[in-house]
């Protein structure tokens, strides 16, 4: 006897146990849709990123905690010529209203930080930040004319309404060294487009006020998401007023539009090749019968959806995508034992139906084992997406072979009898020539072969990227509004504690700095140097001021006198110059708008520091 006898035996054992077969594979179907509403389904990119490589893990976390990343950027566009104070007072009552659990915090401008100064902060704390550079640039403006000049506009400005406030200022930097502190501000501009008007960031043109928000959202979480920008809009329907148009950019559009579509895209997918498989059923068997082939595909396919959701915590799009080619692989094997067993195949034939299954089981076991082995491999790929689309495969060809060898055949049997199928079948076919069909096939292989050497992998992940429209616009809007402040590059120095991570970002800002003349770079280098780099600066700033402190105080007091300046007037500059203020520490820049910027830029783990730069 040809074939494997074990299935002789399975198909003879329920033959008096149909009711109870039927029953338990309706039950594991049922559940098996049933929970396919509780499924979470994943558009996170991460699951096509290989996970085999710590580092590699790593670097893309590091990319999640960029600047903005986590982000949500609100742009307020006056569209009905209404001034300026309108769109803050909107943006005011916007922020306002933006309270947790969606929003967690929401700036409008630079914070004000009372209890210490920004401009006698930079003053007393030059010794630690002035470069070599700096320290030329300063010695150029120490001339007699320079002071002179400077003098005269110091002088000038104690007149003006706000000269009361000035006197301080000028008694204790007469030379106006802020000016080289300010500079270093620069570096941490990460909205060059922006300016600031009554504490509020807005646009050069006055037409533009912008809003940050921090939300707790995570950025692959697509429902939240979807619900928090939900929230935004509401709110703005309520806060903001009909002259007023708002636009919002963050990586959280970006989840919502990429899910959306990918939901649409599935929908799509499945209902065309579902529909195909039907009218191809339809129009070639032409035999209700045949809806039991279908039954088993679609019952497979819900299975190994069902069985890769529990294996999983969440299922990646791309694998349900890939149903619709499950669904072709669960037809080959049931067909198999459908035209085996199909109604009229077994007249005049002594074979029982146990005996047809017998010699069936070969071919579909073998055509399961290969595609299961084909699958297999995906086990081993350092995709978590692809290992998932393996799981998925494997379970689902399993599960069809088990209901074509062991519950189709009682299905069949168990159905009203009826005619035979009439197929859509070729008649008066000529003899096939075995030889001409192997040359054909054989050339075609190796043309695909030839051509396969020329296949090119993009490693590019804006290519899995949906970016519609609408999106695109406030994109460009952004841009051209505040300036490319989401499009750096961001370069990471990293070390085993802070300091080294520190000494490490100074190497790279100086460096930057001689490549690209220090334009547009975003780095924190320049307010938080090294405990070493501080004082190597503040060396050099006693030796500098050593060899020429007494030439500038008696072109101070000449200068002075000739003014009017009191001969004691700059006692204050001295005494600072003959200062050493204490280092630099994180902790020390609790200043306007710069703590939540080192916030952003200092990324603390249990293993290392990293320091994040921007740059063009």
């Amino acid at each position: 006897m040809s074939g494997f006898d074990i299935f002789r035996r399975i198909y003879n054992l329920f033959a008096r146990r149909r009711p109870v077969l039927f029953l338990a594979a309706a039950a594991i179907v049922i559940i098996s849709v049933v929970s396919l509403r509780y499924i979470r389904i994943s558009e996170d990119i991460r699951s096509m990123l290989p996970d085999n490589r710590k580092e590699f893990s790593l670097n893309f976390e590091l990319l999640q905690r960029a600047p903005f990343t986590r982000k949500i950027v609100i742009n307020l566009k006056d569209v009905s010529g209404d001034d300026v104070g309108s769109l803050i007072n909107a943006a005011d009552r916007l922020a306002e209203a933006m309270t947790p659990p969606f929003f967690t915090a929401v700036v409008t401008g630079p914070a004000v930080n009372q209890d210490m100064d920004i401009y006698n902060w930079l003053i007393r704390n030059l010794p630690n930040l002035a470069t070599g550079q700096d320290l030329e640039e300063i010695s150029a403006n120490l001339t007699t004319e320079k002071i002179g000049e400077q003098l005269a506009d110091d002088y000038n400005s104690l007149f003006s309404p706000e000269g009361w406030f000035l006197k301080g200022f000028v008694r204790s930097d007469p030379l106006n060294l802020k000016a080289t502190g300010i500079k270093k501000l620069s570096s941490l501009n990460v909205i060059p487009g922006a300016r600031l008007q009554d504490n509020h960031f807005v646009s050069a043109d006055g037409k533009n006020v912008l809003m940050i928000a921090e939300t707790g959202v995570d950025i692959t979480d697509a429902e939240g998401a979807g619900e928090m920008l939900s929230r935004l809009n509401s709110l703005a329907e309520v806060i903001v007023p009909q002259g007023i148009e708002m636009s919002v950019l963050s990586t959280y559009n970006y989840t919502v539009a990429n899910a959306d579509t990918i939901k649409k895209d599935l929908f799509v997918v499945l209902s065309i090749s579902s529909l195909s498989i039907i009218l191809l059923f339809v129009f070639f068997l032409r035999t209700w019968k045949a809806l039991l082939v279908l039954l088993i595909s679609f019952s497979s396919f819900a299975v190994a959806l069902f069985s890769v959701s529990m294996i999983f915590k969440t299922v990646s799009a791309i694998t349900i995508g890939f149903g619709s080619v499950l669904l072709g692989l669960s037809d080959d094997l049931s067909l198999h034992v459908y035209f085996a067993l199909r109604p009229g195949r077994l007249k005049d034939k002594t074979k029982d139906i146990s005996g047809v299954m017998a010699e069936v089981s070969r071919p579909v076991l073998f055509g399961g084992v290969i595609t299961i082995c084909a699958f297999s491999l995906l086990m081993f790929s350092s995709l978590p997406g692809q290992r998932q689309l393996g799981a998925f495969s494997i379970i689902g060809v399993l599960a069809s072979l088990a209901m074509s060898l062991i519950l189709l055949p009682h299905m069949m049997q168990a159905s009203p009898g009826g005619k035979d199928a009439h197929c859509f079948i070729l008649k008066n076919r000529r003899q096939a020539r075995p030889l001409i069909t192997v040359v054909i096939w054989v050339l075609l292989m190796t043309g695909c072969l030839w051509q396969a050497g020329h296949i090119a992998f993009s490693g590019n992940l804006n290519a899995l990227n949906f970016v519609p429209d609408r999106l695109h616009a406030v994109e460009q809007m952004i841009k051209e509004t505040w300036g490319d402040f989401r499009g750096h590059a961001m370069i990471f120095s990293e070390g085993k504690d802070m300091e080294s991570a520190l000494q490490i970002n100074d190497t790279l800002f100086r460096y930057l700095k001689e490549s690209t003349g220090g334009a547009e770079i975003i780095s924190i280098a320049s307010m938080l140097p090294s405990i070493k780099t501080q004082q190597t600066n503040r060396e050099a700033w006693a030796v500098f001021w050593s060899e020429r402190e007494d030439s500038v105080r008696r072109t101070l007091l000449e200068e002075g006198k000739r003014l009017g300046f009191s001969g004691n007037a700059f006692d204050p500059f001295f005494s600072g110059l003959n200062s050493s203020p204490s280092t630099i520490l994180p902790g020390d820049l609790n200043l306007s708008g710069v703590e939540a910027i080192l916030d952003s830029m200092i990324i603390r783990s249990d293993e290392k520091v990293s320091i994040l730069t921007l740059a063009p």
